[in-house]
C-alpha cells in the first residue's frame, strides 16, 4: 500500500512540473508575438521539462 502512494505522489509531481513547463513555455512563445523576455523565458520552461524527463531511460 505504501508503495502506491509513493508511485503517485512521483507521478503527481512529474505532471505538475510537466504542466508548468508547457505553460511557461506557451507564454514564451506568445511573448516572441507580444512584446517581451521570451529570450529569457522561453529557456526557463525548456529546463523544467528537461529536469521532468533527465531521469527517464531510453528504450
Amino acid at each position: 500500500m505504501n508503495h502506491i502512494i509513493i508511485h503517485t505522489v512521483k507521478q503527481a509531481k512529474r505532471l505538475t512540473i510537466t504542466v508548468i513547463g508547457f505553460t511557461i513555455l506557451a507564454i514564451g512563445i506568445a511573448m516572441v508575438v507580444l512584446a517581451g523576455p521570451a529570450v529569457v523565458v522561453i529557456p526557463i520552461g525548456l529546463a523544467l521539462l528537461a529536469t521532468d524527463s533527465s531521469g527517464r531511460k531510453c528504450v
